[in-house]
């Protein structure tokens, strides 16, 4: 087994996941941040911070010293101008592999997009993180690419915008086929990996245990709600309005807006199935929490495991 693992992105849906699956394991896990302040509670004390920042490679001396995995699932997942997609999925992700390789690390573990190179035609969102699979790939470093079909944390954003707006509004084609992952399937997926042994090299597509359309998920969000489900299905032709008129303004939304509609023309968006967390299940939770918040309750407050934060 795997004696220490660096996880880049520990404060985020996928790494917080991974990192709490590596340390359920016994593996010792150095969790880089930005804050230390900004990782779940249940991993304080349980993983060694490591404080620095992928955009500014100084930063970074010493974090991959003494591993023998680096793990990054770093990436833009918000829309702001800056810093912008290539500086962070592409660029930090060169810095980690830079330090990765000074350090001597044997295997570098890197979450990219499914149907990577079909989409890298379409959205910048693909191309960075797939020039980042190619260095890999050239690095002479031992690697291991996961292609997941899409996440829990990706879909609950339905919960919070039904009870906000009351409808929901799907674009595209909505019978399109997915099988999203829960986090901590995909971290528990990662160690079991690592414990069995690799191939030398190779890439793995994973998505979640139940296969769904995205009108079945938006159905399902409803049902978790207790409300009569409003859906309003939209042209694709509005996502590439939207494409190309924000993208004077801001590259990174005009670049998630063309993922999305890869995502919503590409009639199976399925991976090979693992894990066994159900989506229904965390959209119970996240609803429950979500009302009771409304409420003006106190819920009892979200563990990153279970749902995003």
């Amino acid at each position: 087994m795997t004696q220490r693992i660096v996880v880049a992105g520990a404060t985020g849906y996928i790494g917080s996941n991974v990192a709490r699956a590596c340390a359920s394991a016994g593996l010792r896990v150095r969790a880089l941040t930005r804050d230390q302040s900004r990782l779940p509670g249940d991993l304080k004390g349980a993983v060694e911070p490591f404080v620095g920042e992928v955009t500014q490679p100084e930063t970074l001396r010493g974090l991959c010293a003494g591993a023998d995995v680096l793990f990054s699932s770093i990436g833009m997942y918000i829309i702001n101008r800056r810093p912008s997609l290539w500086d962070v999925d592409h660029r930090g992700n060169l810095a980690l592999l830079e330090e990765a390789r000074r350090a001597g690390v044997g295997t570098v573990v890197f979450v990219s997009v499914l149907r990577g190179r079909e989409m890298a035609r379409l959205s910048e969102v693909a191309q960075a993180r797939e020039a980042v699979v190619r260095a890999i790939q050239e690095s002479g470093l031992r690697y291991l690419i996961f292609r997941p079909t899409g996440f829990f944390n990706d879909i609950l954003h339905f919960i919070p915008s039904i009870c906000e707006r009351g409808v929901i509004y799907l674009p595209g084609d909505p019978h399109v086929r997915i099988n999203p992952l829960h986090g901590l399937d995909f971290g528990e997926e990662v160690v079991r990996t690592l414990a069995t042994g690799l191939p030398n090299n190779w890439i793995r597509s994973v998505g979640g245990p139940e296969v769904f359309t995205r009108e079945e998920i938006a159905r399902m969000a409803f049902q978790a709600l207790g409300l009569p489900p409003k859906i309003r299905h939209l042209p694709l032709a509005t996502l590439r309005i939207g494409a190309t008129a924000i993208g004077p303004f801001n590259a990174n939304f005009r670049a998630f807006l063309k993922f999305l509609e890869f995502a919503c023309t590409t009639p199976d968006m399925t991976a090979p199935l693992i894990g066994h967390r159900r989506l229904y299940d965390a959209m119970v939770e996240r609803a429950a929490h979500e009302q009771a918040a409304r409420r003006g309750g106190r819920p009892t407050p979200m563990t990153p495991g279970a749902r995003p934060t």
